[in-house]
């Protein structure tokens, strides 16, 4: 072994990195924000030479390799996450150290609580504190209670936006010592007259005259109803001359949303496309009249700065 190569091996960092819900959503509908969020993080991570990086996940059902790395099952963490939470019990790091992992991080809201490992933790947002009525219902009040007290163990927090962070201190009780934030950005994307499957692209959504374009979950805060609402109030000219478009995966049952989806629907001017890929999303944007981004709460709002790009 070289000296430069024992000497860069010396002063690597063995990092941690939770993969779970980049993985769930791989094997779903489809990844979202924290999903993407933990595909940007991890792709520049591994292109750091001075890491040593090592994926980790909390149910063993999941794909045990995330594209040709292996990825390590932490153990069912729900079962633990409750006796962690409220008893400060740890929860096993046995394959943490059999990796030599000096640092542990948690991109979504499965927090653990190591003994002998430091924990980084990114919050997106308080949003299912300060507004729990657009979370889903089920034990609303028990998750948030355990969901602060994950937060308050992490060694520090990670979060996208001073909004973020006034929040987090707000509703976690967070130091702002403790608390860093890293915005968002957006990958350029490639020039519309370079992309040989435009054409096809409109042909395959049904694309054939100008369009809104809303991008987003379907689920109560993106306001996706109230979207669709004023579209349909438009004077009958003007709709005719530029259709609604919806790309985003079904979040959960929400009454008001699919309600106000199906009646855009019957109109037929109304287009809901489900999930798309990044590269569709990025394709569906440039060729869009214009993004409408009337969420009612954000962390940051990455739609909006991926339609400037």
């Amino acid at each position: 072994m070289s000296a430069a190569t024992e000497l860069a091996k010396a002063s690597s960092l063995s990092l941690g990195l939770g993969v779970t819900v980049l993985q769930n959503g791989l094997a779903s509908q489809g990844i979202d924000g924290i999903g993407h969020y933990t595909e940007a993080l991890l792709s520049q991570l591994r292109a750091r030479p001075e890491l040593d990086l090592h994926l980790f996940q909390h149910q063993r059902q999941l794909t045990c390799s995330y594209a040709g790395q292996p990825v390590t099952p932490l153990g069912h963490y729900p079962h633990r996450v409750a006796p962690a939470a409220y008893l400060g019990v740890n929860f096993p790091e046995a394959a943490l150290r059999q990796q030599g992992v000096q640092l542990f991080h948690a991109p979504d809201h499965i927090i653990p609580r190591f003994r002998h490992t430091p924990v980084v933790a990114t919050v997106m947002d308080a949003i299912p504190l300060s507004h729990p009525e657009w979370t889903r219902q089920h034990f609303t009040q028990v998750k948030n209670s355990l969901w602060r007290r994950m937060v308050r163990t992490a060694a520090h927090v990670i979060t996208i936006s001073q909004f973020s962070k006034a929040e987090i201190v707000h509703y976690f009780g967070v130091r702002p010592e403790n608390i860093t934030v890293t915005y968002l950005g957006a990958d350029l994307p490639t020039p519309l007259e370079q992309r040989e499957s435009t054409q096809a692209l409109l042909q395959k959504y049904h694309l054939d005259k100008p369009y809104f374009l809303i991008l987003g979950t379907l689920q109560p805060r993106k306001n996706i109803a109230r979207c669709i609402q004023a579209y349909l109030s438009l004077p009958a000219h003007l709709r005719d001359g530029v259709d609604l478009v919806i790309a985003g995966k079904s979040g959960w049952p929400d009454q008001d949303t699919h309600t106000a989806l199906n009646k855009g629907l019957s109109s037929g001017q109304v287009k809901y496309l489900g999930y798309v890929s990044a590269n569709d999303k990025q394709m569906l944007l440039q060729h869009a009249f214009c993004l409408l981004f009337m969420s009612l709460s954000e962390g940051f709002g990455l739609p909006v700065l991926e339609a400037f790009a």
